[in-house]
């Protein structure tokens, strides 16, 4: 066999195995920097949609601690007389009416029966068990977790004592329809492209916002997952032993697909806020274009190697048959 004919084997299979191998190292190193970046972008994301929900929550503190002031409800929790309660429905209802995500609003007596509100079906009720009644007895704001109504709509619960001489006479109670408040925060996709989603996880690890890919999830469909048990983890972050776990950029959603997230826990509600995106959107593309570029890059590569090869075997097999002529000679 001529000596051109090994080398050219030699120099293809060297150049064929070193450009896949560089090709292949640079493609890995390549996609950790970009899940580093799509993690971090996440890990921000959530965070501030976590600063989002926050805000909304205090705002609806707000909201309901002006719904004490409103004079005339202090003297319905002291004499409830029909005038007066008449006089503050129609004020709730007014308030009900001018702000669409408020569902209802009730006045609640000491002892836990609602004595006036806008929804006159639920007057006589006792809420002495509700857990935004026990809560509040304490002097502070209730929130309650979030449930359904008996409309089946899904709802939050707000409860603020109402204090006169800084003594609690009685409470307002009011109920939050989330499907025109929270749900479009968490709904809205901007910066995540066609697969990516944030969602809320209760305490129980139920989704308690809808999900992308799975229908009528509300409080139906639990949630357990790396990104999840991470998030959760944080609720005993000021414990003493408490470890940070480890940073985890890809791992199985919800539906058994390989995502990258990231996630923010809200402590005073205890809710995981969940940003997650398909890894095969973020890498999809750039794997189809490494494919491309790899291809151009390995041909040439074992086209210029090989032809190295070619010239200097053909330049040796010159030599010797050149000494061969001269000793002939």
């Amino acid at each position: 066999m001529k000596v051109s004919t090994i080398l050219i084997i030699l120099f293809f299979l060297v150049g064929l195995i070193a450009s896949i191998s560089g090709t292949s190292y640079h493609y890995s190193q390549t996609n950790k920097v970009v899940e580093g970046q799509v993690y971090e972008h996440l890990e921000s994301f959530a965070q501030s949609r976590g600063r989002n929900i926050e805000t909304l929550l205090d705002n609806k503190k707000v909201l309901i601690r002006e719904l004490t002031l409103i004079g005339k409800v202090g003297k319905v929790l002291l004499d409830s007389s029909e005038e007066d309660i008449l006089a503050v429905n129609e004020r709730l209802q007014k308030t009900v009416d001018s702000i669409e995500e408020i569902q209802s609003i009730s006045v609640v007596d000491k002892s836990g029966i609602i004595i006036a509100g806008t929804n006159s079906q639920m007057i006589g009720k006792d809420k002495s068990n509700d857990e935004r009644f026990l809560k509040a007895g304490s002097g502070e704001i209730a929130i309650s977790e979030i449930h359904f109504s008996s409309e089946g709509k899904p709802v939050l619960g707000l409860a603020s004592p109402v204090n006169k001489n800084n003594e609690i006479i009685g409470f307002i109670f009011m109920r939050i329809n989330i499907e025109s408040s929270l749900f479009p925060l968490l709904l809205d996709k901007t910066g995540l492209g066609e697969t990516g989603e944030t969602y809320l996880v209760n305490s129980e690890g139920y989704a308690i916002t809808p999900l992308l890919f799975v229908e009528d999830a509300v409080l139906k469909w639990k949630i357990d997952t790396i990104n999840s048990r991470n998030c959760f983890s944080h609720e005993h972050e000021k414990e003493v032993g408490w470890v940070e776990h480890e940073e985890i950029q890809k791992f199985l959603n919800y539906k058994g697909e390989k995502v990258i997230g990231g996630h923010d826990y809200i402590p005073e509600m205890k809710w995981c806020l969940l940003a997650e995106i398909d890894e095969a959107e973020i890498l999809g593309k750039q794997r189809v274009l490494f494919q491309k570029t790899a291809l151009t890059i390995i041909i040439s590569i074992v086209i210029i190697v090989t032809l190295i090869g070619f010239f200097i075997g053909k330049f040796i097999d010159e030599r010797v048959v050149l000494k061969k002529g001269k000793k002939s000679l």
